[in-house]
């Protein structure tokens, strides 16, 4: 009985043996693989503990932060407990960070980089017990912004400096309007934008100003029309407008008409003085030389 005993710890221990192998294997394993992810993922992943001293960091974390290997057991504890690293410091005070910006300097070429990090709290046992953070760089994309942003306050000059100009979709709705434009209009951008353009522009001139946007936004050749449009003061206004239909990048046609228009107004009035002095010098020669006429026969009469 001694000895069955005995084989039977014995077997139980050697069962118990082998069922922790088989799950320090399977443990390894997980290891292995998660190792294997942490060091292929483009993503950067750092850890720290409780007290914010550094525990790992896979290579795009470390390439991201500009930390060599050495340097990562110094540099890391300082750069949390420093606040630095704010998204990793305040995940160590149980805060949860998600999308946050930061924008550090390369070690290598000092040029600047834009990281998106996101970060929480280690929690075991109901306990904080560390940080991780997940850094994704952006500043491709951070740059591409940037250069888009520089390139619409670009075109935002160029707009607005320019002559009369202002961009109208096929439905007469106001697209954009240059600072020229509003003040022609008497009103502000905002105001502007989103409102329907033929409102503006006087009854007489309404069907010009229809055909001519329908014809624009065909394609082809450029529309040149007069049109009378009305500030908001109720002033009359006479524009003389080239309609073009805007091209997309690649050169499919938009579904918006570029206007661009000068102010005729005091020129018409100066050529209809003109008309009218010339109307006025004319009648005068008809009757100077009615005049002479009636001069000349009575002269005749009374010989």
């Amino acid at each position: 009985d001694t000895a069955k005993a005995l084989v039977s710890l014995l077997a139980a221990r050697a069962s118990a043996e082998l069922h922790r192998q088989h799950a320090a294997d399977a443990l390894a394993r997980r290891t292995l693989l998660l190792q294997s992810v942490l060091t292929s993922i483009s993503d950067g992943v750092i850890v720290c503990d409780a007290a914010g001293r550094f525990t790992h960091a896979n290579p795009a974390g470390r390439a991201m932060l500009g930390w060599t290997d050495a340097e990562a057991s110094v540099d890391a504890p300082a750069a949390v407990a420093g606040g630095t690293f704010t998204p990793l410091a305040r995940a160590l005070r149980g805060e949860s960070v998600r999308d946050q910006l930061i924008r550090t300097q390369s070690k290598l070429d000092r040029a600047a980089q834009w990281l998106s990090v996101t970060a929480g709290p280690i929690v075991q046992n109901g306990q904080p017990n560390g940080a991780v953070a997940v850094l994704r760089d952006v500043s491709t994309h951070r740059r591409a912004e940037e250069n888009l942003k520089r390139s619409e306050q670009r075109y935002r000059q160029l707009f607005d400096q320019s002559q009369i100009t202002f961009i109208i979709d096929r439905d007469g709705q106001l697209v954009d309007v240059n600072r020229a434009a509003a003040e022609l209009f008497g009103r502000s951008r905002e105001h502007l934008v989103g409102t329907v353009g033929f409102a503006l522009i006087a009854p007489e001139s309404q069907a010009d100003a229809r055909a001519a946007l329908t014809d624009a936004a065909a394609g082809g050749d450029a529309v040149s029309v007069d049109l009378d449009v009305t500030t908001a003061t109720g002033d009359r206004r006479s524009l003389l407008c080239l309609c073009s239909s805007l091209q997309l990048a690649g050169g499919a046609p938009a579904s918006a008409v570029l206007v661009t228009a000068v102010d005729i107004t005091d020129r018409k009035k100066a050529e209809a003085d003109r008309a009218r002095l010339g109307a006025r010098t004319q009648q005068m020669y008809k009757m100077e030389a009615v005049g002479q006429l009636a001069g000349g026969v009575a002269h005749d009469f009374n010989n």
